[in-house]
């Protein structure tokens, strides 16, 4: 059976490998073809990738058994990071389209069981579960979220993942309006965050960023909960970290798009306030920001998505 699906696989690719190169095609919607030529591709060498990594974990586990454990350990562990170079090379190339999701979710579940299971790489978990929360499945981003909460937190995580998981724990519950439960996991993240800020290291930019988003959520919340003045408080704290990240890192995409979510926050608050020329500002400031992410990155669907928010949030001014 596996010489079956690696010989349909093989032509399968063969054939993408003749489709992508014929020049026939060239001049007839290339870029249709292109498309299809990459999600076949991708889909092609999965089949073949797992008829080989069937084999390849037999032999895996057969030597950890057998004294072999840290060879082991790092030959699942390479393997669970191709996966995520595969998900990251697919996302930047082509983004999350409907074609390219079920790949980009099949790549993730293979990650994710190997992680599991020997609970080894486990950032591909934490990785899938801010991918579902971003496709909004709440209910399996739920599960995977206290999954690592139970099996994972205390004594395997390092302190930044503790502190996303619970900045995504508390996005989940103010989904399903459990203010209460929110607030707290919003407040633990922001107590990792300030305690491992202390040590100073290489990572400071990327901590400061995660304090940054627990920040702007937990004022979300507290705005949305009648505690306007603490909620205002700790936007302006998130405001002033992503303003400093985004001015001297002017060519990071994700510093400058919290930039630019930071503006959309102030323009509702500013509305809130019935500060309309402050509100309008502000959503100016975000919509210039978001239009220039998705001229620079067109297959990034997600910019796409906060440019037309805004847009809505500055038309309903007029209303």
């Amino acid at each position: 059976m596996g010489k079956k699906i690696f010989a349909v696989a093989t032509i399968t690719l063969c054939f993408c490998a003749v489709l992508n190169g014929t020049s026939q095609f060239s001049a007839i919607n290339s870029a249709n073809i292109q498309e299809a030529y990459i999600i076949s591709r991708h889909r092609a060498e999965k089949i073949v990738d797992r008829v080989q990594k069937d084999r390849w974990l037999d032999l895996v586990v057969t030597g950890k058994e057998e004294g072999g454990g840290q060879i082991a350990d790092y030959l699942i562990a390479k393997r669970i990071q191709e996966d995520r170079m595969q998900i990251q090379g697919l996302t930047e190339e082509k983004g999350v389209t409907n074609k390219t999701l079920p790949v980009i979710h099949e790549l993730y579940l293979d990650g994710v069981a190997l992680a599991q299971q020997y609970h080894l790489a486990m950032d591909i978990i934490y990785d899938y579960a801010y991918f579902l929360m971003s496709q909004k499945d709440n209910n399996k981003a739920m599960k995977l979220a206290q999954w690592l909460e139970k099996h994972h937190q205390n004594d395997f995580a390092t302190e930044e993942n503790k502190a996303l998981l619970y900045n995504l724990l508390g996005i989940l519950q103010r989904r399903e309006m459990r203010f209460a439960d929110a607030e707290q996991y919003y407040r633990k993240a922001i107590s990792i965050w300030n305690e491992t800020l202390l040590q100073q290291n290489p990572e400071t930019e990327i901590k400061e960023r995660g304090l940054g988003n627990s920040l702007c959520n937990l004022g979300i919340l507290l705005c949305a909960t009648n505690r306007t003045s603490e909620g205002e408080e700790m936007y302006w704290k998130a405001f002033a970290i992503r303003q400093r990240l985004a001015q001297t890192n002017p060519d990071n995409a994700l510093f400058v798009w919290d930039l630019a979510a930071s503006y959309h926050v102030m323009g509702n608050l500013n509305k809130k306030r019935k500060r309309f020329d402050e509100a309008k500002i502000a959503l100016q400031k975000a919509i210039e920001i978001e239009e220039n992410l998705t001229k620079k990155y067109p297959a990034v669907n997600e910019y796409e998505c906060t440019l037309a928010n805004s847009y809505c949030s500055l038309a309903n001014l007029y209303r």
